[in-house]
């Protein structure tokens, strides 16, 4: 995946967002910006889900301290589901 693609943000993603402490809110605002600018760069260990294969393909990225990201992708919209401890990789 390379740029540029459109982040999609849905209602239900800023649920888990809103419940994030604030040190992780920051930290993913940082990472969010960086997988949009370099998805490959090594820290966001993004990576499609093991389990999820095309057309439903379910990615993850790492955020920090134990906290993920997932998200999936439609056409040029990268669209976030969840965000969270590392427990939202057993429903993402």
């Amino acid at each position: 995946m390379t740029p540029p693609f459109e982040i999609v943000i849905p209602d239900k993603f800023k649920k888990f967002y809103a419940d994030l402490p604030n040190h992780k809110k920051d930290a993913f605002d940082k990472k969010i910006q960086l997988l949009y600018q370099n998805p490959s760069h090594p820290s966001l260990d993004f990576k499609p889900m093991r389990g999820y294969k095309k057309p439903n393909r379910i990615y993850e990225a790492s955020i920090n301290g134990g906290y993920r990201c997932t998200m999936d992708m439609i056409g040029n919209q990268l669209r976030l589901r969840k965000v969270g401890s590392h427990d939202i990789e057993r429903n993402p």
